[in-house]
Order: C-alpha cells, then structure tokens, then sequence
C-alpha cells in the first residue's frame, strides 16, 4: 500500500448507509464496475454484475436501467445480423450469437435476473466510462458497442453534463417508485480513453464528473471518489497496468479497501475479508485429493459464516 507520508489522501466520507450481506447489490457500467462487483462477490455479498455486459457511456447505461425496470424484453427487430452474427447495439458482444433466438435468450433471460435484483437491491453502483458515445446513423441513438460494424455507420457525440443528469433524475425517479428503499453510487472510472486523446479524455471525465456530482447532491444518491483516488492518490505510474491506462490489481485492491470503509462497518468488513480470503482457496486450480478437502472446507466454513 502507498505510504500516507508521499501522498495526497483523497478523504471519503463515511456514507449513511451501510451493507450488509443480506442486502442485494446490482452493478452496471464500465469494466470499473466489474471490478468492485467482484470484489462485492468475492466477499460475499449477493450481487449482479453489468446484466447487459461493459457499459461506458452514460446513455447505454440510461437505455439498459429503464429496459430492465419496465421488463421490457428484446425482440428480433431490435437485432442487428452482421459478419454472420445477430448483435444488439444496446449489448456487449458476449452476446453475440449465430442464430437470433440464441441472442435473444441471452439477452431477455439476463435482463428478467437484473430486473428482479432492481426490485430487492439495497445498492446501485453506476460507472460511468466515457462522455463520448457512437449514434447509429440509421436509428440516431447512441449505441452500447459497435460489434466492428463500419465505422461510416456511426456518428461519434459528446454527451452533455445537463442532459445526462436531467435524465437520470426521471429514471431514477420511476425507480423509486418500485424499490423506494434503493441507494445509488455514482463512481466515475478513472481508467483513460486514450483514443479520444489526452484533450478528449479530459473533456469527457469532466462532463461525467459533473453529472455525478449533480446527481449525488439527490437523497439516497451517493458519489465515491474512484477517479479521484486512482488519479490524484495512486498518482505514480507503478499503480497502473502495462498499457498505462488501466488501474493495476493493488490500484483496484487499495480502491476496495475505501470502498469497504464507506459502506461497511467493522464487523461487516470483517466478516467480508473472512469470505474473501476463503474464496481464494476455492479459486485455487489444483485438483488433488487434499485440495479437495480443503475447498470443501473452505465451502462450509463460508455457509457458517454467512448464515450468522
């Protein structure tokens, strides 16, 4: 871990709710919500991770959250056949398949799990990625990811600070409707889009970042400072993965750690950390009797601990 002596720290605020491992979670966004979530599941929590695969823009993220609390299912006008596949834009490509009825049960039988998650959580965590979204020229709605089709076909759009939170607000009003009981988190992801250029990633986390600060200022909605501490706290290169661009595994691990310090208290950050720790002996490969034994093991002490 950093030392505090060679560092700005990056204060996090206790949040006024807490978790606890009966409460339900749904993550959604950019591969920076795949990263908290997993660590969420590792330590036992119960929770869906990105049920319409990586999302970055704030607009995908918008068209998935109001698709899966109306529970309105995916039919085959709403595919795309390209390169031998049948696609949706809204989608990430794991959802990729040869036949439409494949794609559409994917799709439909992940989109009734996150609705009824929607229903129960206690927590949202919403990432937002990138400002910067792809129309799709024929239907003028900015796409999840463009499957390799031509880039000709799409029309690169910053999205606007105003616009995003003026339309999370009447989402997430229509949310509150069926779940009143549902806390919000808006993080903003602190990996860079280099492809946009250092000028264009500059200007999008901070169109991001202004929505999330509006969006924050809600009751039951809350922002934590991922992009801050990454970017201002684990400042030094060596926190970042090969490419650069991407927090490394002790950036995400230091990240988590704050993350537990807002939303757990003590015995829950314990009782979390038990968890993980067995986790990893579950995730060991080895197949020899005596790791068998101990995977068993580790099985039934997690069954004790989470049924206390």
């Amino acid at each position: 871990m950093p030392n505090s002596r060679w560092q700005t720290q990056v204060k996090v605020e206790p949040s006024p709710f807490k978790l606890n491992h009966a409460d339900s979670i749904l993550a959604l966004g950019s591969c920076f919500a795949e990263h908290v979530g997993e660590h969420l599941r590792r330590s036992g929590f119960e929770v869906l991770i990105n049920p319409f695969g990586i999302l970055f823009n704030p607009s995908s993220i918008l068209i998935a959250l109001n698709r899966i609390l109306d529970k309105r299912l995916y039919t085959a006008d709403d595919l795309t056949h390209y390169d031998g596949k049948y696609v949706s834009l809204d989608h990430h490509g794991k959802f990729n398949s040869t036949t439409a009825e494949a794609t559409l049960n994917k799709i439909n039988d992940s989109l009734i799990s996150a609705h009824e998650r929607l229903l129960e959580a206690k927590m949202l965590v919403i990432t937002f990625g990138s400002a910067w979204g792809y129309e799709f020229n024929e239907t003028k709605r900015v796409v999840a990811n463009c499957h390799k089709i031509p880039q000709a076909k799409f029309s690169k759009v910053l999205l606007d600070h105003q616009q995003i939170g003026a339309n999370f607000d009447q989402l997430l009003a229509k949310v509150w409707q069926s779940n009143p009981a549902l806390n919000v988190v808006f993080t903003v992801s602190p990996v860079r889009h280099w492809k946009d250029g250092a000028e264009g990633n500059s200007i999008s986390k901070s169109h991001l970042r202004l929505a999330a600060a509006a969006l924050a200022s809600k009751t039951q909605c809350h922002y934590f400072p991922a992009f801050e501490i990454v970017i201002d706290e684990l400042r030094d290169y060596r926190f970042f993965a090969d490419d650069l661009l991407h927090p490394s595994a002790p950036a995400i691990d230091y990240v988590w750690e704050k993350f537990s310090l807002c939303f757990m208290d003590d015995e829950v950050q314990d009782l979390a950390m038990k968890v993980a720790k067995l986790n990893l002996t579950l995730a060991h490969k080895s197949e020899s009797p005596e790791s068998k034994l101990l995977k068993e093991k580790a099985k039934e002490e997690i069954r004790v601990l989470l049924s206390r």
